[in-house]
């Protein structure tokens, strides 16, 4: 944990992750970020693995009001691109599965949930679903299986929902806490650079 936070504490991520909460921010008060928010939970679902989070918890943060319209469109977006994905690996996985396995260096992991899928099926993809674990691995793994497709969005509906609306949750409840800290430690880096 300690490395993870030295690392997103760095300077060059960190004034990376400001600029892109003051874009998210900003964006937020149009009609064009709710769609966008929409497509890039599809895109990320389908073939771009940047966590969703980084988009919307600064859009959450600073709208409290909107939290449960932000995490309605994440969650339709998500289940979405979950449906594409699936249909993409069910017919196409000798080439699209295996290109995203590959481009993503998700080999080793896809071979692990391989093994857990044919053990536990349905709860296997609900656990990938609500954690950081990669999502694609879970969908390429379900549609090159031919695993019922009712069931397979049934366990997406459910994991999906249930990791949105926790973080939605966290965030109307503490997320003044989060922007606290974060005033604090702004204050804190632009006292560092004034010495």
């Amino acid at each position: 944990m300690l490395v993870w936070y030295n690392f997103a504490m760095s300077k060059s991520l960190s004034s990376w992750l400001q600029q892109l909460t003051r874009r998210m921010i900003r964006f937020s008060r149009t009609r064009a970020g709710v769609g966008t928010l929409a497509l890039a939970s599809f895109m990320e679902t389908t073939v771009f693995p940047l966590m969703i989070e980084l988009v919307a918890v600064p859009m959450m943060l600073a709208h409290r009001k909107r939290i449960l319209q932000f995490v309605l469109i994440i969650w339709l977006g998500a289940v979405a691109g979950a449906a594409v994905t699936y249909w993409l690996s069910f017919f196409l996985f000798d080439s699209f599965g295996v290109w995203l396995i590959e481009a993503f260096n998700y080999h080793d992991k896809y071979v692990t949930f391989v093994t857990t899928f044919d053990k536990y099926g349905f709860w296997a993809i609900v656990v990938v679903g609500f954690t950081p674990i990669p999502f694609h691995v879970a969908m390429l793994t379900a549609g090159a299986a031919k695993y019922s497709f009712a069931h397979y969005m049934l366990a997406v509906v459910l994991s999906r929902l249930a990791r949105y609306s926790l973080l939605g949750l966290i965030l109307y409840f503490y997320g003044f806490h989060v922007r606290a800290w974060q005033r604090k430690w702004r204050r804190d880096e632009a006292r560092k650079k004034a010495q």
